[in-house]
């Protein structure tokens, strides 16, 4: 009887042991997970304000592993004890959580396990060196297999982390079920994630070049006299990518790509009407709120005018040139006494280009090809540290459509549409919709000088 009580005693006071250690691991995990949902979250929400930079990127990945480490530890700790815990479930009303909370604790391994398997086949794009293209490529292409894998992992875990919201965690239990509400969010977003990796997977290559040059369009729309996709196309310019560098660009005033004799065009009636319009050229191609649209029909007027055959078109409104002078700092231009910088970008170009009036067309090429072709150079050099910004500014750009991009190639056009910058006017079915679509052709630049307001009432 006294060996019985001995062994008791002893069991006991393993298991009190084993639950010190249990909370002080978990305690340690869940301040680990803390800084970690801080960061993750924006990422995954493409919340550029609150991206790390390059040392931030590997905090980030050592507080993954130090979350890791612990939680392993504790599930370590428990041992035997798991048995009892999952037998516990058939105790009505509080048996539950304690049944299925070594199934949580599970989750938890295997979550930040996966999170850091994300986190080591991206750090080449957010904590690398070289041409922000190569890295790209690195991580979703060449090591897109592993990522998949990863994300796929992870897509489970969110149905299982649901399925454990479920259950009706109380007592000092509770903290389970508020870490499980937190973590949520952040995992739904993990099927986009893992969607877009998996376009750009495919799509990459072609839309940078890696597989063959790829020659695009640069629109460059003025919304100060607005059109469909967002502005007269005052200037447009071509360049090649290769293998993700730009190896040649030629940026000039859209009146320097029409034919050498007037086009035959069926024109549009409303061209006709308000414009007076004797000809269809490229500068009023873009006559379709649908950028895909209007961004084909561009194309081929290019191709039928200057028998330039372009593999896309990249259309910039002037608020995203701002953006990625605010992400990439002022620039100094040839010229140009005073810097651009994202205040005085617009005044100060059209004070150059038009004082030189009737010669702006021959001004605008001399301007505004060293700031395309400067501001590209930017982008495809930047470092980690600059990475947050430009996301943001891309981000910001694509959601208030001053960037829209248009790919013939099927694979970089899915790649476009699931980051969401393919401006397509796309009604989802079964829900309501309106368009209000507006064009200035009276040859001016009055819109900011005009004030609309719009009342919807849907019954």
């Amino acid at each position: 009887m006294l060996g019985v009580l001995a062994i008791l005693g002893l069991l006991g006071a393993d298991i009190a042991r084993r639950a010190v250690i249990v909370r002080r691991e978990l305690v340690e995990a869940n301040v680990a997970l803390t800084r970690v949902r801080g960061t993750v979250g924006p990422l995954l929400r493409f919340d550029a304000s609150a991206w790390p930079d390059g040392a931030g990127y590997e905090r980030l990945v050592g507080d993954v592993s130090t979350a890791h480490d612990h939680l392993v530890a504790a599930r370590s700790a428990l041992v035997y004890l798991r048995w009892p815990a999952r037998a516990m479930g058939v105790v009505p009303v509080v048996g539950e959580q304690f049944g299925v909370a070594p199934r949580a604790l599970d989750l938890g391994i295997d979550v930040t396990k996966q999170t850091g398997t994300v986190l080591a086949e991206g750090r080449p794009l957010f904590a690398g060196q070289g041409k922000i293209a190569e890295r790209a490529r690195e991580v979703l292409v060449v090591r897109g297999p592993e990522l998949d894998r990863a994300l796929a992992a992870l897509e489970a875990d969110a149905a299982e982390l649901e399925r454990l919201r479920s259950v009706r965690w109380m007592g000092p239990m509770s903290r389970v079920g508020r870490l499980l509400d937190a973590v949520s969010g952040d995992l739904k977003q993990i099927g986009t994630a893992r969607a877009l990796a998996t376009a750009a997977t495919k799509g990459l290559d072609p839309l940078l070049g890696f597989d063959r040059p790829r020659t695009y369009l640069v629109l460059g729309q003025n919304e100060q006299e607005i059109r469909p996709t967002g502005g007269f196309l005052g200037t447009m310019g071509v360049i090649v990518i290769d293998k993700g560098r730009m190896v040649s660009s030629d940026y000039r005033s859209s009146y320097e790509f029409d034919p050498p004799t007037p086009p035959r065009r069926r024109l549009p009636e409303e061209l006709i009407r308000y414009m007076g319009a004797g000809g269809w050229y490229v500068r009023d191609a873009n006559w379709d709120a649908d950028f895909p649209t209007s961004a084909r029909r561009i194309l081929d007027f290019v191709k039928a005018d200057r028998n330039i055959d372009a593999d896309g078109a990249v259309a910039v409104n002037t608020p995203m040139m701002q953006l990625l002078l605010g992400a990439t700092g002022s620039m100094r231009v040839e010229g140009v006494d005073t810097p651009l910088t994202p205040e005085n970008f617009i005044a100060l170009l059209e004070e150059e280009i038009f004082e030189n009036w009737p010669d702006n067309i021959a001004r605008k090429r001399q301007l505004l090809q060293p700031v395309l072709r400067e501001l590209i150079s930017r982008v495809q050099d930047a470092n980690a540290e600059r990475v947050p910004p430009l996301i943001g500014a891309f981000t910001r750009g694509a959601r208030s459509r001053d960037l829209q991009v248009f790919a013939r190639d099927d694979r970089s056009a899915a790649m476009i549409a699931a980051i969401g910058v393919d401006g397509r006017i796309q009604p989802k079915p079964g829900r309501d919709f309106l368009a209000v679509v507006d064009s200035n052709v009276s040859y001016d630049k009055i819109q900011i000088a005009i004030r609309r307001e719009i009342t919807y009432v849907s019954r």
